[in-house]
């Protein structure tokens, strides 16, 4: 791992999901900072780090692997920089479990993202994408071609906004 940027993840997740996220991290070579068991809640309050060049897939991965939703927060390696959080989930089309992501990127306004990025997996339905771009997030409107913008990659398909 030598040189790798590595971003660090906060989060919690019940107790039924702990082994799928753990595949998930020793696939994507994340590294386990610690688990907390909270009884009170059957929960887990998890901190990892994940290279930063796996960021998107690893999210894409979990909210693959989630029954429910999930915030995480997401911590750069780099001082001084805030923030960021993501929000998985989701939805079934059909009778197919289409993973979808909120990723939320601040650098100037702690309360206000710079850059929205929704995250599904390439082989989602096309509704899922159509469904997308009617979305509003605050002022961001994935409708207005100008700010929005759309792209297929390593199997994800990623809509981008920014104001």
């Amino acid at each position: 791992m030598g040189g790798e940027i590595m971003i660090e993840l906060d989060f919690e997740l019940p107790f039924s999901a702990l082994n799928a996220m753990m595949d998930i991290f020793i696939t994507r070579g994340a590294l386990i900072r610690w688990v907390f068991y909270q009884d009170h809640r059957d929960s887990f309050a998890v901190r990892a780090l994940v290279p930063e060049i796996e960021l998107e897939g690893t999210l894409l991965e979990m909210a693959s692997a989630l029954e429910e939703p999930l915030e995480v927060s997401i911590l750069p390696e780099r001082a001084g920089v805030k923030v960021d959080q993501a929000f998985l989930t989701s939805v079934i089309i059909g009778e197919k479990r289409c993973p979808i992501v909120v990723l939320m990127h601040f650098e100037t306004n702690p309360r206000l993202p710079d850059e929205v990025q929704l995250l599904t997996r390439s082989d989602s339905p096309k509704e899922i994408i159509s469904s997308l771009l009617k979305v509003s997030i605050g002022p961001f409107s994935l409708s207005n071609p100008d700010h929005a913008r759309i792209s297929r990659e390593n199997g994800m398909t990623r809509v981008v906004i920014s104001p």
